[in-house]
């Protein structure tokens, strides 16, 4: 697979003296483990949503059930489809019990779910070395006002504003805690806010897209530019 080449291909060029690296390419990978991460963050005192990985049917339907007839499904890592030469995202999505799949159909491959926090609003927090930046999505509403009013994956919804947000100090400093504890140097980490001002852990990305944030006014291209100067 492509894939497997250009990934054979950093990890040769981390093995050889000369390239600077934010963090380095191993690390990267082991850290995509979306198992440890939640196992991780909840360890350093972050809350996460209660989650399921299972390809039972009669699983996912108990969990279903526990959770007011509706959940939130993802991939247990990320995935990518292409075909005819288009590719996309396979984004989280509310389901409910019609949404199941058959028994044989889930048995082919696990799947994630997690309860809902809803409403919410999505916050991103970029962590590079010592830096904690976040923001948050400024023009998203703080009350549900139906199941499609804010896209479970706010990669699915049109674009919106992003603005500084000022995390409290004990969650940022457990944020950099998270990445240092990973072996990174940079993570992408998705939180969600609920009503009540509580933050939950979603996942990080360790190699994550920052150039809206920036454009939002955090400086994570000048955060970068020294971590890859630093001594």
């Amino acid at each position: 697979m492509i894939q497997d080449q250009w990934r054979a291909f950093l990890l040769g060029l981390a093995s050889v003296p000369g390239p600077r690296w934010v963090s380095a390419p191993q690390a990267i990978r082991a850290a995509e483990d979306k198992a440890q991460q939640l196992s991780l963050a909840r360890r350093l005192g972050m809350e996460g949503p209660e989650t399921l990985w299972t390809n039972s049917l009669s699983s996912a339907r108990r969990f279903l059930d526990e959770n007011g007839g509706e959940m939130a499904a993802k991939s247990v890592t990320s995935a990518w489809w292409e075909r005819e030469g288009t590719g996309w995202f396979v984004f989280a999505g509310r389901v409910k019990h019609e949404d199941l799949p058959s028994v044989s159909g889930l048995a082919a491959a696990p799947v994630a779910l997690q309860a809902p926090i809803d409403p919410k609003r999505d916050v991103r927090v970029t962590v590079v070395g010592s830096q904690v930046l976040a923001a948050i999505r400024a023009d998203e509403p703080t009350t549900a006002a139906g199941p499609d009013a804010v896209p479970l994956d706010w990669r699915r919804g049109s674009d919106q504003s992003w603005v500084p947000h000022a995390l409290p100090t004990r969650l940022g400093f457990r944020c950099a805690e998270l990445v240092a504890s990973l072996g990174l140097h940079f993570g992408a980490i998705d939180l969600l806010l609920d009503p009540s001002g509580r933050y939950w852990f979603c996942e990080i990305n360790p190699n994550g897209e920052w150039g809206w944030l920036q454009r939002s006014g955090l400086p994570i291209a000048e955060a970068l530019a020294d971590r890859l100067l630093d001594d």
